[in-house]
């Protein structure tokens, strides 16, 4: 997972968040092709924030997947 923004700072909470998503311009997703959007007006746009959504769901899978992992590497 990868992302381009126009935020000077962050917090990991709101990453990918409907908050911010006029400000981020570009994501990719682990497998995927690279989007990338200069728009300001489709940044702003209903369009723009679902596919902010879909990466944060897919950063969100990622995150999960990495946690079950360590506890699993913890427990043997």
């Amino acid at each position: 997972m990868a992302w381009a923004a126009f935020e000077g700072t962050f917090h990991y909470d709101e990453l990918l968040t409907d908050q911010v998503a006029h400000q981020v311009y570009g994501y990719r997703t682990t497998g995927a092709e690279p989007v990338v959007e200069w728009d300001t007006a489709a940044l702003r746009g209903e369009e723009w924030r679902h596919r902010i959504a879909e990466a944060r769901a897919a950063l969100d899978a990622l995150l999960s997947a990495s946690e079950i992992r360590g506890r699993m590497s913890r427990t043997h």
